[in-house]
């Protein structure tokens, strides 16, 4: 379930070329398949072993299957409208029984007892997410923790940092954003009290955004969980751009309405401003520690 170990349980080209719905009979260990017209289940055995259930049936749009008895749906053909039916799997000689009909296009469908477990094994999962601060999925010898799009599994194994991703303040929509490279997934970082962010930079090392805030008159950082919010400089005039000396430890910003570049340490400890009077109003600021 943590996507690892593919394995090939049977050949599609053995049993149709077209779309396939399936379900899990976890009592007897069979995987049910259904194409456009037959219903057919495979033994999740060494040799995973085909048989038909049903033959010649209409289209089957999804099937489900709870306590030994399989609900499927069906389309309907022009003279025959969509319907939902059930079966005794576990029978001999299981037959077809409808549960309803007159349906117009039955897609999806789901089966839910009342009665039964939402989780019926004892999940490494249940307990405080597995220990994982975002996605915790079972796999053959346990669990294993994942991360959301844009991020990775930190050398941790159960907390998550930056991928591969861009960065991207927003003033109009008050959020920083990140997405994947090669994606279009926008997602904002869960930062607070964020009103008009227009400097960015992220810092790999201590695993922390920072961003300037020109409305409220900041330079700050965080934790991308945003749980370690913190301000390095209250009171700048109009902070705009910025960046980072990974090398020494040093964030670097544009303070607009002084005409100045300001520094200090990551933590905003020994403040200074470096140079006074830029001319033709600085808006923005990149360093080559290389070169110093």
């Amino acid at each position: 379930m943590d996507g690892k170990n593919q394995t090939v349980i049977a050949n599609v080209s053995l049993i149709a070329d077209t779309d396939y719905r399936m379900a899990m009979d976890y009592q007897r260990h069979y995987l049910f398949v259904a194409d456009n017209s037959k219903i057919r289940y495979i033994k999740l055995n060494d040799n995973n072993e085909i048989n038909t259930l049903f033959h010649e049936i209409l289209t089957p749009t999804n099937i489900q299957i709870l306590n030994g008895t399989m609900y499927w749906a069906t389309q309907g053909d022009g003279g025959f409208q969509g319907a939902l039916f059930y079966t005794n799997i576990t029978e001999s000689a299981p037959t077809a029984k409808a549960v309803a009909d007159s349906l117009g296009e039955p897609s999806g469908i789901y089966v839910h007892n009342s009665l039964s477990s939402q989780i019926p094994v004892d999940s490494p999962c249940k307990i405080n997410n597995g220990g994982c601060s975002q996605l915790c999925v079972l796999n053959p010898n346990g669990r294993r923790c994942l991360c959301q799009a844009g991020m990775k599994v930190a050398d941790d194994g159960i907390s998550c940092t930056l991928g591969d991703v861009v960065l991207v303040t927003d003033i109009d929509h008050q959020d920083i954003l990140y997405s994947p490279l090669t994606g279009n997934i926008l997602s904002p970082l869960p930062l607070s009290n964020v009103t008009a962010p227009v400097g960015i930079a992220f810092g790999p090392c201590d695993d922390h955004v920072y961003w300037t805030d020109s409305e409220h008159h900041l330079v700050a950082r965080s934790t991308i969980d945003g749980k370690k919010q913190e301000i390095i400089r209250s009171n700048v005039t109009e902070p705009t751009g910025m960046d980072l000396d990974l090398v020494g430890g040093h964030v670097y910003w544009i303070n607009r309405g002084d005409s100045t570049i300001e520094v200090s340490k990551l933590n905003g400890d020994y403040w200074k401003v470096l140079v006074s009077n830029v001319t033709s109003g600085p808006f923005d600021i990149g360093l080559d520690p290389t070169r110093g």
